[in-house]
């Protein structure tokens, strides 16, 4: 893809999340703290979409543009910081530590909760890329795990989020899935060096 559909294609992305984040915060919320849990799980999850879709412009990270570097660690960071309140915020509204623990009692509840092993493979990709310097072999592989994280996590959305029973913010969301999913078979197409 060249420099110029990249961009286009970004400038998208961002115009969906920031639709997003207006349709979220223009939401009428009855209870502050469910407005809490529900806000940073929209944006963290929407944050981390952003960055994973920014990540397919490596090229452009090198040494002439390292604004483009920091701004994919930017809305890395953001996306982990809110998207590990989420559960926190819930755990302290039900007073139950157990939020944090994947269930396997059927394959629906799995599924249900699949926000809870998302968090999980997430932070594991998000170590790899910290690790990268260390680990220059395996870092990739482990890296990876983010895009299943992403996966998870947009089940457990659907079947459990409230503000997915609003179809636009559902569009939106499976929207950004899907231009991730393109960034991931581009990234694989890419030869190793530029990668």
């Amino acid at each position: 893809m060249i420099v110029k559909e990249k961009f286009i294609f970004l400038a998208i992305s961002l115009i969906l999340f920031l639709e997003l984040v207006i349709s979220a915060l223009t939401y009428d919320y009855k209870d502050i703290q469910q407005s809490v849990i529900r806000l940073t799980g929209l944006i963290g999850f929407a944050s981390l979409f952003i960055s994973v879709i920014m990540s397919n412009f490596f090229e452009e990270y090198k040494e002439k543009n390292k604004k483009n570097l920091f701004s994919h660690h930017l809305f890395s960071i953001i996306g982990i910081v809110l998207i590990t309140l989420h559960p926190v915020i819930y755990a302290v509204y039900k007073s139950d530590i157990g939020v944090f623990l994947p269930k396997f009692d059927s394959w629906e509840i799995f599924w249900e909760l699949a926000g809870r092993p998302s968090l999980i493979l997430l932070y594991i990709g998000f170590v790899s890329g910290i690790l990268l310097k260390i680990y220059k072999k395996f870092w990739r592989g482990f890296h990876m795990i983010v895009y299943i994280s992403l996966f998870f996590g947009l089940i457990h959305a659907y079947l459990l989020g409230t503000d997915f029973k609003n179809p636009y913010i559902a569009f939106i969301f499976v929207l950004l899935f899907l231009i991730m999913v393109y960034v991931l078979i581009d990234k694989r197409l890419k030869p190793k060096e530029i990668f």
